[in-house]
């Protein structure tokens, strides 16, 4: 059976509430026509492994795929695409919320705007406690300026997207990428032709981990992301040949000072934004100046955040 949407989600070592929440705000949806695609890339996580294969017997729009062994997120990414059928296709991560209307209003918004081929949405960013940081804001909405942002900063969070099936006729699937999968994929989507858009709802929660990517992954990601950037920016204004497997080739190591002042900068700079939000205006500049001082790749961040604001 055909479903209109397929949600799509790897597990691997989450935090089994953390897993329960995100299913449940899935299967509580207010649009139900759709199958619900999970891999469990760790086959010796009998913990999520016992309560995945016993929420698939009460509800059968689950589809569960475990992994011999430890894949990636990549492969297990694509292996749900293969197996999905739906005529669009849902992110979703095992940490995040989704709100309940969330597959209704981008179902209509797709069903209604035939031209754009993969819509996201703005975040609720939580903690791991599920306790609300902050909103974003708005990014990307329109067609011209979702094009032209991705030269500076990726602003469409993936757990949010759905797109149209069809794109993977050009688009295919996802490229092995550290950490920057998606926005290769969506350079790849806007190069072949498709329109991309955010749409201006919160239709997710988006959990910061403190434990989640280490400095030097941190590092490693802005990097190989500023390259694909660089490579999709050169093949729209340049109509250069934008190769994933040139990217793979840039990537190096980075050097152990870079790293330790990359993750100074960037803690300074949450709290500089922390404190701004506060009202503490001018120990908030200080910070954020002391930031910029301390990491010349955060000084590239947060020009390429002005950039993306200027957009708007």
């Amino acid at each position: 059976m055909k479903h209109k949407i397929s949600v799509i989600m790897a597990c691997y070592n989450e935090e089994k509430e953390w897993v329960r929440e995100s299913i449940n705000s899935i299967l509580g949806q207010s649009f139900d026509d759709f199958e619900y695609i999970i891999v469990l890339d760790n086959p010796n996580n009998k913990l999520l492994r016992d309560y995945l294969e016993e929420i698939k017997k009460i509800d059968d729009r689950i589809k569960l795929i475990i992994n011999d062994k430890n894949e990636g997120l990549v492969s297990s990414l694509n292996k749900a695409i293969k197996y999905s059928t739906g005529e669009y296709i849902a992110r979703m991560d095992s940490d995040d919320i989704s709100m309940n209307n969330r597959l209704e209003i981008q179902y209509e918004y797709l069903e209604n705007n035939p031209e754009i081929s993969l819509i996201s949405s703005k975040a609720i960013i939580i903690n791991e406690n599920g306790e609300e940081l902050y909103k974003t804001n708005d990014f990307a909405n329109s067609p011209d300026s979702a094009k032209r942002s991705l030269f500076y900063r990726n602003t469409f969070f993936h757990p949010s997207w759905m797109f149209r099936r069809s794109i993977l006729e050009k688009v295919k699937g996802y490229n092995n990428l550290p950490r920057t999968e998606d926005l290769d994929f969506l350079c790849r989507t806007i190069i072949n032709g498709y329109k991309i858009i955010n749409i201006p709802h919160y239709l997710i929660k988006y959990r910061v981990r403190d434990n989640g990517i280490s400095s030097s992954g941190s590092l490693q990601q802005v990097r190989v992301a500023r390259t694909i950037m660089n490579s999709y920016k050169c093949s729209i204004t340049q109509n250069k040949e934008y190769s994933s497997d040139k990217i793979i080739e840039s990537i190096y190591t980075v050097k152990d000072r870079d790293i330790e002042s990359y993750s100074k900068a960037c803690k300074l700079h949450t709290k500089a934004i922390q404190d701004i939000r506060n009202h503490k205006y001018f120990i908030g500049f200080i910070e954020l100046l002391n930031s910029m001082f301390l990491s010349k790749d955060k000084i590239i961040d947060i020009y390429n955040t002005i950039r993306i604001k200027m957009l708007n």
